[in-house]
């Protein structure tokens, strides 16, 4: 018997390399401050066909009393070497981003409190492990790292919080606003925390 049960890293971890063995994963995106779980992820993934992408720190986390840079320096080399693309240094903020107004029938920024209150809407449906995931996947998108529409499997969250989703990828210019069906959807919950 396993005298440590595993952790929740390591069952949403296995959620996914039991999800990507079914061949329509194209990407797998992980939320990673210190590249500690990229690595797993990497090393996990290795001889996979599926494109890595490892969304870490910012220092627009800085006005929120986080440390920066968080990248641990020897993961970095590490997923480096193993091919993995880094996001870093991006910003994080969906303020200015179109939403869908259903009064006008156009798109017009989305305030900075209608952000923070669609990502609080999303943390409240699925916990803080399921909005990274997403919103990694969106940034991701909006850096180039991902395609709209390709099929992804996404990690995040941080401690006993991870979420692990299946999403089609999409960004900041997609998830709000376009025509129904067309919008932020989640397609797969592969893991939610206990």
């Amino acid at each position: 018997m396993n005298a440590h049960p595993p952790t929740n890293t390591s069952r949403a971890l296995e959620a996914i390399l039991r999800r990507v063995a079914r061949g329509d994963v194209q990407a797998v995106v992980v939320a990673s401050l210190t590249g500690a779980t990229a690595v797993r992820v990497a090393r996990a993934l290795a001889g996979r066909p599926q494109r890595l992408i490892c969304v870490a720190d910012t220092p627009e986390w800085t006005a929120y009393g986080h440390p920066y840079p968080t990248l641990d320096a020897g993961h970095h080399r590490e997923l480096l070497q193993r091919g993995v693309a880094i996001l870093r240094d991006y910003r994080s903020s969906s303020a200015g981003a179109p939403r869908f107004d259903p009064t006008t029938g156009a798109d017009v920024p989305l305030s900075a409190p209608e952000a923070g209150l669609f990502w609080a809407g999303v943390s409240v449906v699925g916990g803080e492990g399921l909005k990274t995931a997403v919103k990694c996947v969106v940034l991701a998108t909006d850096y180039g790292l991902l395609r709209p529409g390709e099929r992804v499997a996404s990690l995040g969250g941080s401690g006993e919080q991870e979420a692990a989703v299946v999403m089609d990828a999409l960004g900041h210019a997609q998830i709000l606003s376009g025509a129904p069906g067309t919008r932020l959807r989640v397609r797969e919950v592969l893991h939610m925390p206990d």
